[in-house]
């Protein structure tokens, strides 16, 4: 397989998804999930509980640089983040330490916390969660409970925190930095695109290059077909013309034709003439196959980039798919 192309098609492949708008994005993964229902079992998007501390410090970056990265990542439609009502009552107590040691505007930093939180699914973990939650944590910190009791109760993908308490805990996935749960969107946004251009794009392609191939190649026939036509009605014609001569003027031709076949010059003139006759009908079709040459190279190569490109967009749906799968296991 041509690296070089391969590379330029993940590369065009990396460029069109990072542009993509998020509502563009949602539409396609919709598409995705339709038609791999079956295989899914589910929605194509990790469900995530998210600790005040990953909230504090996206606050604080989209206060002092104008942009946050969790707060991008929030607007995927291939994550959705949750959190315990406990996070209200936390959060309004960490407010005023926390933007005091860090030298924030209160009122800047909590508009900042707020809208992070906007976008934050709050509910209550359900009792039965909390008590395995509290037998397990409520020793060591008792903040964690709710977080790790929110996750049980919703079944989460696991909790975004660089809590020790919470990632010591051998069932619970957990993710360190929003950067992780980015490279994850990326791979699912890049292999829902090749999805799409696997199941519309292509065969549209496929669809555009047969019809060039098949107006080239009735070109083709129609020009042979009428040179053979010409070819018919002369020797149609000749025939006929014979046949209307007398009588005695057909016998005559008859034995001229024999003498002319019988004689060695005469017959070498009638190969020769007939021979000319094939060159000049070959080099007719020489002429056709130069003019046509140039569009058959090019379908040829299309169709050869064609399947390097479809190796490369199966191998970014595999990819999504074998993600998904470790990630929701």
């Amino acid at each position: 397989m041509n690296s070089e192309l391969t590379n330029n098609v993940k590369k065009a492949i990396d460029e069109t998804a990072n542009v993509l708008s998020d509502e563009f994005v949602a539409d396609i993964k919709r598409y995705f999930e339709n038609n791999f229902n079956s295989l899914l079992n589910s929605k194509l998007e990790l469900s995530i509980v998210i600790d005040m501390n990953a909230i504090l410090a996206d606050a604080e970056a989209l206060v002092q640089k104008g942009e946050s990265f969790l707060l991008e990542l929030m607007k995927s439609p291939f994550l959705k983040f949750y959190a315990p009502d406990y996070l209200e009552i936390e959060i309004k107590k960490k407010i005023p330490e926390y933007s005091k040691l860090r030298k924030l505007d209160t009122d800047t930093f909590e508009k900042a916390i707020n809208t992070i939180k906007s976008n934050i699914i709050i509910g209550s973990p359900d009792p039965e969660s909390l008590i395995v939650s509290s037998q397990l944590l409520e020793s060591i910190d008792v903040k964690d409970v709710d977080y790790y009791a929110m996750h049980l109760t919703l079944n989460t993908n696991g909790i975004l925190t660089k809590d020790k308490h919470l990632t010591k805990i051998p069932e619970l996935r957990t993710w360190k930095r929003p950067g992780e749960l980015g490279s994850i969107v990326r791979v699912f946004k890049r292999g829902t695109l090749s999805f799409v251009i696997l199941g519309r794009g292509i065969p549209a392609v496929l669809k555009s290059l047969a019809s060039i191939f098949m107006i080239i190649l009735k070109g083709i026939c129609e020009v042979v077909k009428h040179f053979l036509e010409l070819a018919s009605m002369f020797i149609t014609g000749a025939i006929k013309t014979i046949s209307e001569l007398p009588e005695w003027v057909q016998i005559a031709l008859g034995i001229v034709t024999i003498i002319l076949l019988i004689n060695k010059e005469s017959r070498e003139a009638i190969m020769k003439f007939i021979k000319d006759i094939a060159k000049a009908f070959m080099d007719f079709l020489e002429i056709i196959y130069l003019a046509i040459k140039p569009a058959i190279e090019f379908i040829t190569k299309s169709i050869e980039y064609g399947i390097i490109a479809s190796s490369v967009l199966f191998e970014e749906v595999q990819s999504t798919i074998i993600n998904f799968r470790a990630n929701t296991a």
